[in-house]
């Protein structure tokens, strides 16, 4: 098993509490305390709780566009699976949860995330026939990840099937 990395380990431990306690507890002492790393080793890594923050959004971004990729690789799902199989992931869900209420108190995380929506938009759109068809999709998918999210009612994997079989994408040929 490969060893996690002092800075993984960091996040890790800010990711758990951000999932498990709430952003007013995220604290460079408590971060220390939970990932059981001298506050000194916390800040050679990460100087000040924002560059934390910075640091777990790129993971996330980082992380979505690895299991992305893997998904591709494999070779046995279209573009419009992968997207769900991904973005339904529990980890990828419980990482983005504290991540959303750490983005509600700074703003400027928002940022790289926008800048990965760019580029994730660019891909889901070279996908479908139309600009429409693709904002549907866009617009279905995002819902579905809040849904997943905040833990609400959502469609059975059935209907999933057939929603995700409903979208019109450009032939391969």
């Amino acid at each position: 098993m490969a060893r996690v990395s002092k800075k993984e380990s960091i996040l890790d431990a800010a990711e758990k509490i951000l999932q498990d306690e709430n952003y007013d507890s995220l604290s460079l002492d408590r971060i220390a305390e939970v990932s059981g790393i001298s506050k000194g080793g916390l800040l050679y890594h990460f100087p000040t709780k924002e560059s934390v923050l910075v640091a777990l959004v790129s993971r996330l971004i980082d992380t979505f566009d690895s299991e992305f990729d893997k998904e591709m690789k494999k070779g046995k799902l279209d573009f419009k699976e992968i997207f769900l199989t991904v973005n339904s992931d529990p980890k990828m869900v419980a990482s983005s949860r504290g991540l959303m209420a750490a983005i509600s108190f700074n703003r400027s995380l928002l940022q790289p995330l926008k800048d990965a929506y760019k580029r994730w938009d660019r891909d889901i759109f070279s996908q479908f026939e139309s600009s429409d068809e693709a904002w549907r999709f866009r617009i279905f998918f995002d819902g579905l990840f809040f849904c997943h999210l905040l833990d609400l009612p959502q469609p059975s994997k059935k209907e999933l099937k057939s929603i995700i079989k409903g979208f019109k994408t450009k032939k391969v040929t």
